[in-house]
């Protein structure tokens, strides 16, 4: 019973790491108008109620600096030019933040970085599992050596 409790308590601390920058209870809209220009939004997810005075950034892919910087407000809409390179968008909501990759401008990006949105959930989904498979040779190896020891 001690066994099983304490793999699943492994098994649920290591998933854990899995959804890093997703936030329960809140998302980001980005929706692309006309003439290259993006609105972002941060709602919460019960109530569809906006949120206004977090900081949102629009980071490169490229190199990682700041492309554009800005602030959701109440009554205005934050509204930006979409970047000719490949970009995140990210909204700061206290100590934490939303990632998502920015959708391409009309005519595409001309600057292209290859799609890391699964990148960071690969490494650690292989991470837990290189951890879990270890935990599972250190108990067989104390097995052995509890049914020799027992045995002698």
């Amino acid at each position: 019973m001690k066994n099983k409790f304490t793999t699943i308590l492994i098994i649920a601390f290591f998933s854990i790491n899995l959804y890093a920058h997703n936030m329960a209870g809140f998302e980001m809209v980005l929706k692309p108008l006309k003439d290259d220009l993006l609105k972002i939004e941060a709602k919460m997810k019960n109530s569809s109620r906006k949120l206004y005075g977090n900081k949102v950034q629009l980071v490169s892919m490229v190199d990682n600096r700041v492309l554009l910087e800005g602030y959701l407000q109440e009554k205005k809409d934050l509204i930006v030019k979409i970047p000719k390179e490949s970009y995140w968008v990210y909204i700061y909501i206290e100590d934490n933040d939303i990632v998502q990759e920015g959708p391409a401008p009309i005519n595409g990006f001309k600057i292209i970085v290859q799609s890391q949105k699964n990148k960071a959930f690969k490494y650690c989904l292989y991470l837990s599992l290189l951890f879990l498979i270890l935990a599972g040779f250190i108990a067989m190896k104390k097995i052995r050596v509890y049914k020799k020891l027992k045995n002698s």
